[in-house]
């Protein structure tokens, strides 16, 4: 990982670096508690959790490495503290990170329906939106994180490789299909 100053914007530098045991594929910030966390999607290593309240000076305080395959991504409900972390099997792990520094702990599993590799997390209000590769884009209710409940599964054409979501449209990388733009006003359909 490296953390860049952008503070002049067309003279970009390279403050601090942080070398993760795998192969880095996606990382996100979040202020967890008051304090700025890195998370690193390593790959075969799992999830590194890295403090860079102090972006000079990165700090790993741990790693998540679950049964479930190759981290893909992972995405970060900074209000409710949770984490939502994608696996190439078609699994999202979810984590309570309240607790930050200390040890996440897990509230739950969920399985992308019809197979698939988790390649791409969207929260947005109290949905979570799967970018499930074959499978397609899945929509899950977070309300409650201990209790994930899948409202909707659309079959795209592609392989779903990412999605954002902006009010009512999710908006899906869907491969050698493009973009596709689906309105999500009613998620269960």
């Amino acid at each position: 990982m490296q953390i860049i100053d952008i503070t002049l914007i067309n003279q970009p530098d390279s403050i601090a670096s942080y070398n993760t045991d795998g192969s880095a594929n996606d990382v996100t910030a979040a202020t967890i508690n008051g304090d700025l966390y890195a998370f690193i999607s390593d790959y075969s290593s799992g999830l590194d959790i890295v403090d860079i309240s102090l972006p000079s000076d990165p700090l790993l305080i741990g790693s998540i490495n679950m049964a479930g395959g190759f981290v893909n991504t992972c995405c970060i409900d900074a209000n409710n503290e949770v984490a939502y972390i994608g696996y190439g099997t078609g699994i999202v792990h979810v984590f309570d990170i309240s607790a930050l520094p200390n040890e996440p702990n897990i509230l739950s599993t969920i399985n992308l329906g019809g197979g698939g590799s988790v390649n791409g997390l969207y929260v947005s209000g109290s949905y979570l939106y799967i970018a499930g590769g074959e499978a397609g884009l899945e929509i899950v209710n977070i309300l409650n994180p201990s209790n994930p409940q899948v409202l909707s599964v659309f079959n795209t054409t592609g392989n779903a490789s990412d999605v954002a979501v902006n009010t009512n449209y999710a908006y899906v990388a869907d491969s050698f299909n493009g973009m596709l733009i689906l309105n999500v006003t009613d998620p269960s359909a």
